[in-house]
C-alpha cells in the first residue's frame, strides 16, 4: 500500500496495522486511527554518507579525516535529535489515547538464535551487526 493511502486504509479497515517509525506514524496522524504503539526498536535509522570512491581517495588525506570526523558528528547530531524527537511524539500520541506497549524483546531475540547458520552467506553481517549492538 502506497505510503499516502495507510491512513485511509486503516480508518476504513482494509489493513488492520502497520509498520513504519514512530515519527512518521506522529507525522501522519496514525495516533487517530490505531490504538497501539508496539516499540519493538526491530528498525534502526541510520545516516549514509556517499562519495564517488575516485573523488575521495583523490582528496588529501587531511581533508578524508576531517570529512569522516563531521560525517560521526552528524551522525550522532542526527541520532540524539532523533530520539528526543521520538520521545515527544510517543508522548503526544499517549495524550491522544494511543497506547504505547514495550515488549520483552528476549522472545524475539531467541527465535533468531541460529538464523547465521541457516544462512551461511550472511553470517559475517550478523556478527557485525551484533558487534554493533
Amino acid at each position: 500500500m502506497d505510503a499516502t493511502e495507510i491512513y485511509t486504509g486503516l480508518q476504513q479497515g482494509t489493513v488492520d496495522a502497520q509498520e513504519n517509525p514512530v515519527l512518521f506514524s506522529y507525522g501522519n496522524a496514525f495516533y487517530d486511527v490505531c490504538k497501539y504503539l508496539v516499540m519493538t526498536n526491530h528498525v534502526m535509522s541510520t545516516d549514509v554518507f556517499i562519495f564517488n570512491d575516485n573523488f575521495f581517495n583523490g582528496l588529501p588525506g587531511e581533508t578524508q579525516k576531517i570529512l569522516r570526523e563531521a560525517a560521526t558528528e552528524a551522525s550522532d547530531y542526527r541520532t540524539k535529535l532523533v530520539l528526543d524527537k521520538e520521545g515527544e511524539a510517543i508522548k503526544t500520541m499517549e495524550e491522544k489515547g494511543m497506547e504505547v506497549i514495550y515488549p520483552e524483546l528476549k522472545g524475539f531475540q531467541d527465535k533468531l538464535n541460529g538464523f547465521a547458520k541457516e544462512f551461511p552467506d550472511l553470517e559475517d553481517m550478523v556478527k557485525q551487526i551484533q558487534s554493533a549492538q
